[in-house]
């Protein structure tokens, strides 16, 4: 009979304690045991009460677990749909890349066409220059020689010819000489005037077409120079736009392997949830089992006890909504230069920002928010390439500082809050700035349960300059500041009682 009447008795007792700890109240805001059921509740020793108790605790737990287990599935899901995601966005990148690769190299191809063809438009140019210079010393020799034969032209033609260059019958007459030398004189004059009007007229025309050729060769060096300005323009913008889809890839990159690292993280934290939801069924199970026995020594409820205060203790650590972070660099100084999902940032690089960024001098030590354990870090002292540490903390906590110039922890350690970690930097070209980054600033995320969330709701909005707040965080703010006024007097006025 005991037996049943233990658990006759805890029947009744977990039916009292589910319906005090579920808040249920019934019509009459009362409710009185049958005398039967009184009777046997009496006979219920504390022990079994206080077990009865952790039972309910324990499943209580069992099923936050549980439920924790289920979140963590779906984390693990989504982690891998984003997986997919940006994989997907990789190789669009790498194709996109591969396509402007083939068209800067097209465009070289174009410029050094164009290139060659200026140098050999300069080479024309030298040379005509050349010839011109020397077809005009050599009109000026002719015009020297040619003076000279004009001077012995007009002596002559003053022995033969009259003022109108015509033949005098006169001079004729007077002359010396046989009138067969004279004619063959007057021949002579004729054509060497002839002859040297011809090679004067040749050496100008000749110069002639060496100042057109040069024109022309001038003018197409002028296209080839602004085809070859508009050539290089081209590949400039081509190797901006290489740079900027590089630089995506980049970060895009870094995101797979974030997501992949938190993938594997969630699956440990999945395990780690399975065996503790293991463990609580098993001490449940023992609970269960003890209770049902009809006697229960000291050992055992010490046991059960002991039980008891760890579950105490894990739900206290549960208590609040969120873990509460402190700054990871002080913001008094500058604010922030970028907030989370900053439009600003969307217009200037094209691409989301799920993070805020701090602006601090290079070289800036950066402290633990929380106390955690170092999950991951990326980082080369002789890389400029994007360096990182990753914290897991309490609560689906993981946070992320980009654009570490150095760090004091490594992965496995397990960190306090305000524990040194690194250094910040960002300044581009330096150790861990990464490709895209615009100065010296500490990138910081934070992530829960597996999603990027504003990291603002969990830092404390006092301690950045009000001038530089936008309008919705100050209202935020102004709502604290509210709620702890309020707060105040409440407890003014009850100390006042």
């Amino acid at each position: 009979m005991g037996f049943i009447r233990k658990n006759l008795g805890l029947g009744l007792m977990l039916l009292l304690i589910f319906q005090m700890n579920s808040g249920i109240v019934l019509a009459d805001e009362s409710y009185e045991l049958t005398e039967e059921q009184s009777e046997e509740a009496e006979e219920l020793s504390e022990e079994t009460v206080r077990s009865a108790y952790l039972i309910l605790k324990l499943n209580a737990e069992l099923n936050q677990k549980k439920h924790e287990y289920t979140l963590i599935g779906n984390q693990i899901e989504d982690a891998k749909t984003e997986l997919t995601t940006l994989r997907e966005s990789i190789d669009t990148l790498n194709e996109q890349i591969e396509n402007l690769d083939a068209l800067i190299a097209e465009s070289e191809e174009k410029v050094r066409n164009v290139t060659s063809q200026i140098g050999e438009a300069e080479t024309g140019i030298v040379q005509i220059m050349d010839d011109v210079e020397m077809r005009e010393l050599q009109i000026e020799e002719q015009k020297d020689a040619a003076g000279k034969l004009m001077q012995i032209l007009y002596v002559k033609k003053n022995v033969y010819y009259d003022d109108d260059d015509n033949l005098s019958t006169l001079k004729l007459v007077l002359a010396e000489g046989s009138v067969s030398d004279i004619t063959q004189n007057t021949t002579y004059i004729e054509i060497l005037e002839k002859t040297t009007e011809e090679l004067l007229g040749d050496l100008d025309q000749n110069k002639r077409e060496l100042d057109v050729r040069k024109g022309e060769l001038e003018e197409k060096n002028v296209i080839l120079a602004k085809l070859q300005g508009y050539l290089l323009a081209e590949k400039k913008s081509l190797d901006a736009e290489l740079s900027g889809k590089e630089s995506l890839l980049a970060e895009t990159e870094g995101k797979e392997t974030i997501y992949q690292d938190l993938l594997i993280l969630s699956k440990q934290q999945q395990e780690e949830v399975a065996s503790e939801v293991e463990k609580l069924q098993a001490n449940i199970d023992l609970l269960e089992g003890k209770i049902t026995a009809d006697d229960l020594t000291d050992e055992e409820l010490q046991e059960i006890l002991n039980i008891k205060s760890e579950a105490s203790d894990d739900n206290n650590d549960d208590a609040s909504d969120y873990l509460q972070l402190d700054w990871p660099v002080s913001p008094e100084e500058k604010g922030l230069s970028a907030y989370f999902d900053d439009s600003g940032y969307v217009s200037a690089f094209g691409v989301a920002h799920n993070a805020i960024d701090i602006p601090v001098t290079q070289g800036t030590t950066i402290e633990a928010p929380a106390d955690g354990v170092v999950y991951k870090v990326s980082y080369d002292e002789n890389s400029i390439g994007y360096a990182y540490v990753m914290i897991a903390h309490r609560k689906g906590v993981v946070t992320v500082y980009g654009h570490v110039s150095a760090v004091a922890v490594v992965e496995g350690d397990y960190v306090y809050r305000g524990q040194i970690i690194g250094l910040t930097g960002g300044t581009p070209g330096t150790v861990g700035a990464g490709l895209r980054t615009t100065g010296a600033h500490l990138h910081f995320e934070v992530w829960q349960d597996g999603v990027l969330v504003d990291p603002l709701k969990y830092l404390d909005l006092a301690e950045l300059p009000l001038d530089t707040l936008r309008e919705d965080y100050l209202e935020l703010l102004q709502a604290e500041v509210e709620a702890e006024i309020e707060e105040i007097e409440a407890e003014i006025e009850a100390m006042g009682k």
